[in-house]
């Protein structure tokens, strides 16, 4: 990818080829998703069965990274009477602000199983939106280089199908481990600073769609 040469780019400044047609609805099933709200991981009972969103299952709790996550939240995205994915945010502790998210340490994952077939491409137009909308342009400057890398990943699954899983797992002294179908695809992408601000994306003040957010946050 060639750079501009008057002036640091920023991940907001990349665009991509429009998809054909005939995926316009899967670029809406990206950005204006409805997803069915579950309630906060932390009043779940231990020993209860996993949560079952369009027939995938979510544990309550994991172990990433030799610590206990708890489920924060999850919901099936989806427009009209398409969904894409079921997806639900770990955390170490249940948060409900975008804040308190972002600002704990330590295991973190975001896991997404497709319930039909979407283009990598339009993965990779819906970050570069969540970028521009929450982050200045000294910002981006910093995730640029990490960005990219996180982007190359995205594209090299192709097109992910119905049943495909991806995993973004923020692995202590490792960095974001991010998996396809059970097998790490590309380097880690270091700085607890890069995984927030992919979560920001999806539960920032700036979000595609406010339900969306509301859910991951265990509303």
């Amino acid at each position: 990818m060639s750079l501009p040469h008057a002036h640091c780019p920023t991940l907001a400044t990349v665009r991509h080829p429009s998809p054909p047609s005939r995926r316009s609805l899967l670029r809406l099933a990206l950005g204006a998703p409805l997803l069915a709200p579950l309630l906060p991981g932390w009043v779940w009972a231990a020993g209860e069965p996993p949560v079952a969103i369009s027939g995938v299952n979510f544990e309550r709790t994991l172990q990433l990274g030799g610590q206990p996550l708890v489920l924060n939240g999850a919901g099936a995205r989806a427009v009209l009477i398409f969904k894409a994915y079921a997806a639900g945010l770990y955390l170490r502790q249940a948060a409900k602000t975008a804040e308190a998210v972002m600002s704990q340490t330590g295991a973190k994952r975001l896991r997404i199983h497709m319930l039909m077939e979407v283009a990598s491409q339009e993965f990779v137009k819906a970050f570069y939106l969540g970028v521009e909308r929450n982050f200045g342009p000294e910002e981006q400057k910093g995730l640029y280089d990490r960005g990219q890398k996180f982007v190359a990943i995205l594209q090299s699954f192709g097109t992910l199908a119905k049943g495909d899983e991806v995993l973004m797992d923020q692995v202590p002294g490792v960095g974001m481990v991010v998996s396809f179908n059970g097998k790490p695809s590309g380097a880690p992408i270091s700085g607890d600073d890069f995984y927030a601000g992919l979560l920001k994306v999806f539960v920032g003040d700036h979000v595609a769609d406010e339900r969306l957010r509301a859910s991951l946050l265990g509303g």
